[in-house]
């Protein structure tokens, strides 16, 4: 305790000790002894002021900078050995917008002061070779057996070489900055980092009591309580490797997770939950197409953004919030925004800075009167602050939360549904009607004072478009209050209750558009797709909810076309995202015009 004490006193200077009380959750008198005693030990000193604020001796900073060393591991192994199945060089030598996977992991390490980096390399080694010309802290590890033989006789190459605390990687895995950060900064000597289910191949699930790794499997079914998936990023003591170094195996396809779960029940791992981390692996084509048009976009945005200072201003300034007060400020990401993760005075919340070309999509006093509407459903997390005139929200955080992806929203159908369910029936009027065909009109005109940039045939294609507006008159309209922005990542699961976020888009429309977007985002198939409809729908699906289904999906597809070229002229990136959009909206069409004439 002495050691946290003195942190929050070197962070925070005029900090008094109730709020150190309050922020440690520690009785005010054990507060008072622990000063007392870093004041007579002269790890502090008391200023000359009103205010009596306590500074940090040089002593103190020697003591922090040595119990940092302590808990900090100085050495990591990369794992990088393995054959890859669908690419001609090793899959972590893999490059995303000229970024290597593994030279971004080996940036991050030394960033993070990791002195020294062992690479274990297999298939085509040679080609790892000039890291170690390139970094002076990268050693290459060669494992020849690595075509017979496990990822935990990579591991066991280091026996001899390295018996030291270290931080374990894989090495084809993308990931923010902020996840070596939980690591590196838990004072558990072992931990692995764990999050929600990612649907890759290869993935290592976990089950845990108390906070402590129990069981890892590979095969879900295997394990009595599904906890997560493991990362990929491992921090392991010395005495725990020294375990996993002395094992006798005789699986030559033993995988090095298995080796931590085995001297797991000795040695106690603890998993680490990061919720709304953004990582992924670059194990097949499939995954790389995803990795390189969306997951790492989304990862730079986030790594560019500077706006903590902004935010700490806004708190303090707007709210009355002391600096003393705000304890951690990290990015969470997002596609329209930036999303911030702020805890003050242990509390966690969500800090919504609105991105860039935004104000043209989102009118915030209608955001803000169908937020405030809808909290009485008990369906989104709770509102704390929303500023109509900045796009700047604040809402509480959900802990211990799974964000859904287009795999596990699958998996979780029938909850997906029963929110939406509540949201079409609740009888609430929103303030603002979403009418896709206006919206279009909308982003064209923005477009327009921008640029002349346009998509090949789009006259041709937006009359089609707009030549729907005309079937679904005829089949006829009943608007309810939609959300209209149901990607699988606006669904969040926590304790089994499942949250839907981000209403910057809703307003009064149709069930379909919602039902469309979410089988349109979560990329279902024909068959998915017919199946989560007929789920909503109780089985009494009419062909008319079907065909709407379709149309508002074509519908989609041609906004988000037009919504990605307004954000790139406002200075972001998003690859081949709309014209991926613009041209799957044009295969829709066809195969609607073959739907209706059945």
């Amino acid at each position: 305790m002495n050691e946290k004490i003195l942190q929050l006193l070197y962070k925070f200077p005029k900090i008094t000790q109730r709020q150190i009380s309050k922020k440690l959750n520690i009785s005010l008198g054990k507060v008072n002894s622990i000063v007392n005693f870093l004041e007579k030990e002269a790890y502090i000193f008391q200023k000359e002021s009103r205010n009596g604020e306590y500074r940090i001796s040089t002593k103190g900073i020697s003591f922090l900078e040595n119990y940092y060393k302590e808990k900090h591991p100085e050495k990591a192994i990369i794992l990088a050995a393995g054959e890859s199945n669908f690419f001609e060089i090793p899959n972590a030598l893999v490059e995303v917008n000229d970024e290597k996977i593994i030279e971004r992991s080996i940036n991050l390490l030394l960033k993070k002061k990791i002195k020294k980096i062992y690479i274990v390399c297999g298939y085509k080694a040679e080609l790892f070779s000039y890291l170690e010309t390139k970094y002076s802290q990268v050693q290459i590890i060669y494992n020849n057996d690595y075509q017979e033989k496990g990822s935990f006789y990579s591991l066991l190459t280091l026996k001899d070489i390295c018996q030291e605390d270290i931080i374990l990687l894989d090495s084809d895995i993308i990931y923010e900055e902020k996840a070596l950060n939980y690591i590196l900064e838990s004072n558990r000597a072992n931990a692995i980092l764990v999050s929600a289910e990612k649907g890759f191949k290869n993935e290592s699930f976990i089950e845990e009591k108390n906070g402590k790794l129990w069981n890892i499997s590979k095969d879900i079914r295997e394990l009595a309580n599904y906890s997560g998936e493991m990362l990929g990023i491992s921090k392991l003591s010395k005495t725990l490797l020294k375990d996993i170094f002395n094992l006798t195996v005789e699986n030559a396809k033993f995988a090095y997770e298995y080796a931590i779960k085995e001297c797991g029940l000795k040695n106690e791992i603890y998993t680490i939950h990061i919720d709304y981390l953004l990582w992924g692996e670059i194990s097949n084509a499939e995954n790389y197409e995803q990795v390189k048009n969306h997951l790492y976009p989304a990862i730079k945005k986030i790594e560019n953004v500077n706006t903590v200072d902004f935010i700490q201003n806004y708190l303090e300034k707007e709210l009355n919030i002391k600096e003393e007060d705000i304890d951690k400020i990290e990015p969470l990401g997002g596609m329209t925004n930036h999303n911030f993760k702020i805890e003050l005075n242990g509390e966690k919340y969500v800090f919504r800075l609105p991105g860039e070309g935004c104000s043209c999509f989102v009118n915030r006093e209608n955001e803000k009167y169908n937020i405030q509407l809808i909290q009485d459903l008990k369906i989104d997390a709770e509102i704390m602050h929303f500023n109509e005139f900045s796009g700047i929200k604040i809402a509480k955080y959900i802990d211990r939360a799974e964000t859904l992806n287009p795999i596990t929203a699958l998996k979780h159908k029938d909850k997906v549904v029963s929110v939406l369910r509540k949201l079409h029936s609740s009888n609430l009027v929103f303030r603002n009607q979403f009418d896709v065909f206006k919206e279009i009109i909308k982003y064209e005109s923005e477009i327009e004072k921008l640029t002349s940039r346009k998509y090949p045939n789009y006259e041709i294609v937006r009359k089609k478009v707009f030549d729907l507006k005309a079937i679904l008159e005829k089949i006829g309209i009943n608007l309810v209050s939609c959300h209209n922005d149901t990607v699988p990542e606006n669904f969040i699961i926590s304790e089994g209750q499942i949250h839907l976020i981000d209403w910057e888009y809703s307003g009064m429309n149709e069930i379909e558009w919602d039902i469309g977007a979410h089988c349109l985002e979560c990329n279902f198939n024909k068959q998915e797709t017919k199946e989560f409809i007929d789920l909503y729908f109780e089985g009494k699906a009419t062909k008319e909810n079907k065909i709407k289904v379709f149309i508002y999906q074509i519908c989609q597809d041609f906004l988000w076309s037009l919504w990605t070229i307004l954000k790139e002229e406002n200075g972001e990136n998003f690859g081949d995202y709309g014209k991926n959009r613009y041209h799957r909206g044009i295969q829709l069409l066809e195969e609607l015009e073959n739907e209706i004439q059945k």
